[in-house]
């Protein structure tokens, strides 16, 4: 849908594609999952896509929304969910899906976002996931740079994802 556009609609059953409710339902049933598998990398962002596909399907629930205003709606967040990089605003220093996951859940603090980036791209072991002693120095590293304020469980866990480390 992010490529095609409105032809991707065309690649549908005939079934679900003669049904504007089943095609409705098989697009946000896709996004959905894209977002449940990618939330991982990058929960604070992914939890708002969330919330807009929500507001989306209540609003054509309710049919505030006519059926083509709908779709266009429907494959920008589409565009989003599959692009972050494209959809939000990130300072240039931040060209890395990890360092933009970091900035989303830091609170945009784009200075602790980059330090702790370094600092795990410099003290991470080769195949250091899975392993309790090195994860354990991951762990304590990103802990003497993050302030105390931050949950260092949820980063550490954030950081684990990042296909980048």
């Amino acid at each position: 849908m992010v490529a095609e556009g409105e032809k991707a609609l065309e690649n549908l059953p005939e079934g679900i594609r003669k049904s504007e409710s089943a095609t409705a339902e098989t697009i946000e049933n896709n996004v959905r999952r894209v977002i449940i598998e990618e939330r991982p990398t990058n929960p604070k962002y992914f939890d708002s896509m969330a919330a807009l596909l929500e507001q989306l399907i209540l609003e054509r629930r309710k049919q505030h929304l006519e059926y083509a205003s709908y779709l266009r709606r429907m494959m920008e967040l589409a565009k989003q969910v599959k692009q972050p990089e494209a959809s939000t605003s990130y300072p240039q220093t931040h060209d890395t899906r990890a360092k933009r996951a970091l900035y989303d859940n830091l609170n945009g603090d784009a200075e602790l976002s980059l330090a702790l980036d370094h600092t795990v791209r410099t003290i991470k072991k080769d195949n250091w996931r899975g392993h309790p002693m090195k994860e354990r120095e991951v762990r304590n590293a990103i802990t003497k740079v993050l302030p105390g304020t931050c949950d260092v469980d949820a980063i550490f866990e954030l950081i684990k994802s990042q296909h980048e480390y």
